[in-house]
């Protein structure tokens, strides 16, 4: 740049235009230098990218034949390292080989992803940008990311996954929805499973009536709908699959009107596994659930999970063929126990009750009800988040006495086997061996307990380690206990010893519940 001089003085001047030049002069070397930089950089770029191929010749991976490698890829695609669709686009720009395999591999972009969350906005708090206009933009970047992906995924069937699409994200332009929706229902007929959570009650009308105003696809298997939180009233949905879905076995439903699902009675007719969250019944809705659960001559794995009802006078629910059943009930105010008379399902064998809720200590059952005929052909009893090391289970034996099989699973990491024992009256306290004094449990038919905490503990073991005394006081009480199903961690603990004592009184298996796996997939996408 030029220099202006002001200085009048003779030498004065005569110094600072010297100065100047040689300003000019180092701002050009500079720039000289600059460029020379970008050449060098643009020549590594080369010389990396040649260093790079040689590399990969002779790198083993590159002896595999490329139906082996698109094989490595779409394995790759399950693994929890990367978000699938992430996955897709890393290996696609490794090396020009990968990424032919890549593009030519549809069951690796067949993961469908529109999650329009507030990541977005918080970007653009930084980047000063009108939120409104960060929105938009993130809702165009996902519309080619998708259209993309649904272009690279044919003719495989495809996952879709619609995430936090919320009204105000496109305010009073509502064309950038409706161009996704029919980007996305062009592809519908290749669904496999649909998921769509956390959106608001306009969106999710929006997306159903466009997605699924016809024929069901003949592929789809697996459905997940949730409305967001923030809303008090969920009005019912009106619309959607007219015809039935034969493939369809598995719908999770979070905060849905019980009409809707009448709505879409011809299509869950096939249902095997039903998972209802959040409902809240008044009498109308019970009668109107009882008709849907009827009509899915099907189904063998129901779960209801934060289930209110409003009345203590409403007809209970029947079904004829439900084997598995799950039930988290949020109590009413006015009641302290949960009220097994409320189901009748005569081909359950396991029940498995969610007693998060329930005060310490307390499963949710007493000793004023009469024995459970609700269900004849019950077997396995499953127990879960249990808050307390010495749960009551006088009433549970009193209300359940003819079960084969008990599983307790505490909320406490700590919970274990022998606190399950010893709140059965094998106590064995400070060394002492465990008696039958203290039994008094009628479980006449009881072969079978498991137990666990939450997750595999750390640190686990039996009060003062009498294991084998606790299960002989059961046995000699008149419990006919011959298996012991324990996390690999408890028998660790406890040492080889006392397992051994343990094994000659009965068998001891790996902990498992022995319950449907249908939406363990559901449970890992929301964690």
């Amino acid at each position: 740049m030029p220099y202006h001089v002001n200085s009048k003085h003779p030498s004065r001047r005569r110094r600072a235009l010297l100065l100047a030049d040689r300003l000019e002069e180092l701002a050009k070397a500079r720039h000289q230098l600059v460029l020379r930089l970008e050449e060098l950089d643009a020549q590594a770029r080369v010389v990396q990218l040649e260093f790079d191929e040689l590399q990969n010749i002779d790198a083993p991976v590159s002896n595999l034949p490329e139906e082996v490698l698109a094989m490595v890829f779409e394995a790759g695609v399950l693994l929890d390292e990367l978000p699938r669709f992430e996955f897709a686009t890393v290996v696609s720009h490794v090396t020009r080989r990968w990424r032919s395999v890549a593009l030519a591999t549809p069951r690796l972009w067949n993961t469908i992803f529109w999650d329009l969350g507030p990541e977005e906005l918080e970007d653009s708090e930084e980047t000063e940008k009108p939120p409104q206009q960060a929105l938009l933009e993130n809702l165009e970047k996902e519309t080619n990311r998708v259209a993309i992906f649904l272009s690279r995924s044919m003719p495989a069937p495809i996952d879709i996954y619609i995430s936090r699409v919320r009204e105000t994200v496109f305010d009073c332009d509502h064309a950038a929805m409706k161009s996704m929706v029919k980007l996305l229902h062009a592809n519908f007929h290749r669904c496999h499973h649909l998921s769509i959570r956390d959106g608001d009650m306009w969106c999710m009308e929006q997306i159903l009536e466009g997605l699924c105003f016809g024929p069901a696809p003949i592929v789809i298997r697996s459905i997940d709908w949730g409305i967001a939180y923030d809303y008090e009233e969920i009005p019912p949905l009106i619309g959607g699959f007219s015809y039935s879905a034969p493939q369809l076995k598995i719908a999770q439903l979070d905060r849905f009107e019980v009409l809707t699902i009448l709505y879409f009675q011809s299509a869950f007719r096939q249902l095997v596994s039903l998972r209802l969250i959040g409902n809240i019944l008044i009498e109308q809705d019970q009668a109107l659930l009882a008709r849907a659960l009827l009509s899915m001559k099907a189904l063998d794995h129901l779960e209801l999970v934060e289930f209110r009802e409003c009345t203590p006078y409403a007809p209970p629910l029947v079904h004829p063929t439900i084997r598995f059943l799950h039930l988290h009930l949020a109590l009413r105010y006015d009641e302290h126990d949960i009220d097994i008379q409320r189901f009748r399902a005569a081909s359950v064998t396991t029940l498995s009750i969610d007693c998060a809720r329930r005060p310490l200590g307390d499963i949710g059952f007493t000793l004023e009800a009469p024995p459970q005929n609700a269900f004849p052909s019950l077997q396995h009893l499953i127990l879960l988040n249990i808050k307390e090391r010495s749960p009551n289970l006088d009433a549970t034996a009193h209300i359940f006495p003819n079960i084969k099989r008990l599983t307790c699973q505490g909320a406490d990491p700590g919970f274990e086997v022998g606190h399950v024992l010893a709140a059965m009256g094998a106590h064995a306290i400070e060394g002492n061996v465990a008696s039958t004094t203290g039994v008094s449990l009628h479980w006449p038919k009881l072969h079978s307990i498991a137990a666990s905490g939450p997750d595999e503990p750390l640190h686990a073991g039996t009060p003062d380690s009498q294991l084998d005394s606790q299960v002989a006081a059961l046995q000699a009480a008149g419990i006919p206990v011959r298996k012991l199903l324990l996390p690999q961690s408890l028998v660790a603990h406890v040492g080889e010893d006392m397992m051994v004592k343990v094994g000659e009184l009965v068998e001891v298996e790996d902990f498992r519940l022995d319950w449907p796996t249908s939406f363990a997939r559901f449970d890992e996408e929301s964690d």
